[in-house]
């Protein structure tokens, strides 16, 4: 977890194991903007926590 912004921790946290998510998913269970989810996500990729299939995360 410390290769991710702490802010982010909650929301990699939340997310259900093994299942498609996109930014918009992101961006309800975290309250944040679409464009934040985005950058998130990218976070997420680029620690490994998820890869990235199309236009779908998981």
């Amino acid at each position: 977890m410390g290769q991710i912004t702490p802010s982010w921790a909650y929301t990699l946290k939340q997310l259900p194991y093994k299942t498609n998510f996109d930014a918009e998913h992101i961006s309800k269970i975290s309250g944040a903007s679409l464009s934040l989810s985005k950058k998130a996500i990218k976070e997420f990729v680029d620690a490994g926590y998820c890869k990235q299939k199309k236009m779908v995360y998981m």
